[in-house]
């Protein structure tokens, strides 16, 4: 479900043996990721809850928030994924993720076809190919 709220876009796992839902992720971007980073994390978790319980009133007391994780608050990430800015990928798509020397790069920043996981995929893929070729 893609929402318009504090709960962001909300996806079922279905981890139970026989292909039951188990649990439910809220993945939050932009600035309403922006305001839950700036709430104590409890009450961060209490917000987006509450946003699924209004959107789904059937959704009151089936539901616990069990973890909460930030790119945002992670000094480390630093988002998470590339989004680059009009025009500014141009000027260095050719080198970004072309090996120096014996130093080859990886990651979805460098890849040509996607962003994300599928993009550190292919990354790999080619990272790998190329230390092979340095063998």
């Amino acid at each position: 479900m893609w929402t318009d709220t504090v709960a962001g876009r909300l996806f079922p796992l279905r981890n139970g043996a026989d292909g039951a839902v188990t649990s439910l992720l809220a993945f939050v971007s932009g600035r309403r990721a922006e305001a839950l980073d700036a709430m104590p994390e409890v009450a961060a978790m209490q917000a987006v809850q509450s946003s699924i319980e209004t959107l789904q009133p059937e959704a009151r007391g089936a539901l616990k928030p069990l973890r909460l994780v930030s790119w945002g608050r992670n000094s480390l990430a630093g988002g998470a994924y590339a989004c680059w800015a009009p025009g500014q990928i141009g000027a260095c798509a050719d080198a970004i993720g072309q090996a120096a020397g014996r130093l080859v790069f990886a990651g979805e920043h460098t890849a040509r076809v996607a962003r994300g996981m599928e993009g550190a995929m292919e990354s790999g893929e080619r990272a790998a190919i190329d230390v092979m070729g340095l063998l």
